[in-house]
């Protein structure tokens, strides 16, 4: 990470890390528009660190798999083994991510019953719609 917020070293960025030394205001500028965590939490403690998109509906899914200007986007879906979904939004032309939940919208899982299969449907058919293609992950949570 510190190579690619262009330090020299993972030494000082450590340090900014772990509170041995003072974060300049560049640097953490440099962070923020790389990992897309927010600058205030960074040189204060403040706010949230990673924004979360909380992703719903269509309205939700339009606005993170379909987002304004221009990129290279990549999308990453990743199925935990409790059920919950989330999606990653990776622009290669800037090298930023935004990480998006769909908690409780499907139980992918034995007994998902009819309101998560209507909202899976819906999902997918949001996708086929805007022809979004996404790369699927499993992921084991202990």
């Amino acid at each position: 990470m510190a190579r690619h917020v262009g330090e020299d070293s993972p030494a000082r960025f450590f340090d900014w890390m772990d509170g041995l030394g003072p974060m300049p205001f560049e640097a953490a500028c440099r962070i923020e528009q790389f990992i897309d965590f927010s600058r205030d939490r960074l040189l204060e403690g403040f706010s949230d660190p990673f924004p979360l998109a909380d992703i719903r509906n269509t309205a939700d899914y339009e606005q993170f798999f379909c987002p304004e200007g221009r990129g290279d986007w990549r999308f990453y879906l990743i199925s935990f083994n409790d059920g919950n979904l989330m999606c990653l939004r990776h622009d290669r032309s800037t090298s930023t991510w935004l990480a998006g939940h769909m908690g409780g919208r499907f139980y992918l899982q034995d007994g998902m019953g009819s309101g998560g299969m209507g909202n899976l449907k819906r999902f997918l058919q949001f996708l086929k719609a805007h022809r979004i293609q996404l790369k699927a992950h499993s992921c084991e949570r202990t």
